[in-house]
C-alpha cells in the first residue's frame, strides 16, 4: 500500500510540493537531502509514504518513517530535517472550523464523573 501511495505521489507531484484537485491535500516529493528548514505547521495530518522526516518543536523531536503519520492540531513553528530520501508524503490540511467543531463535540461526549459511593446520586 505504501508503495502505491509513493508511486501516486511520484506521478502527480511536480517539484518539492504540489497542490491537488482534492481540497486541502498537498503532495511532497524530495529527491535530495536538504538543510534543516524552519516551517510553520498548520493543523494537518502528514502521511509518510517514503523516506524519513524528523520534526523538532522546541525541545521535542519526533521521527516519522514510512507508514507513520504526524498530526498537528495547532499552528506550530518547527524545524524539519529529512533523514532519509527520497521522501514522499501526502499532507491533508485540517479545516480550522471543522477541527473546532470536532473538539467541541468530543468535549460534549466526555463521560460524566463517577457518582458517589454505591452508585447513588448525591442529589437532595
Amino acid at each position: 500500500m505504501l508503495d502505491r501511495l509513493a508511486a501516486a505521489i511520484d506521478r502527480h507531484c511536480v517539484g518539492l510540493g504540489t497542490d491537488t484537485a482534492v481540497p486541502r491535500l498537498f503532495l511532497v516529493s524530495v529527491e535530495e537531502p536538504i538543510e534543516p528548514t524552519d516551517l510553520l505547521y498548520e493543523p494537518m495530518i502528514c502521511f509518510v509514504a517514503g523516506g524519513t522526516k524528523r520534526t523538532t518543536a522546541g525541545e521535542l523531536s519526533q521521527v516519522a518513517r514510512p507508514g507513520e503519520m504526524l498530526l498537528t492540531t495547532i499552528d506550530l513553528p518547527v524545524t524539519i530535517e529529512l533523514e532519509q530520501v527520497p521522501y514522499r508524503s501526502a499532507v491533508l490540511h485540517i479545516d480550522d472550523q471543522a477541527l473546532t467543531e470536532m473538539l467541541v463535540e468530543m468535549d460534549d461526549t466526555t463521560p460524566a464523573a463517577p457518582s458517589s459511593a454505591g452508585g447513588r446520586s448525591a442529589r437532595r
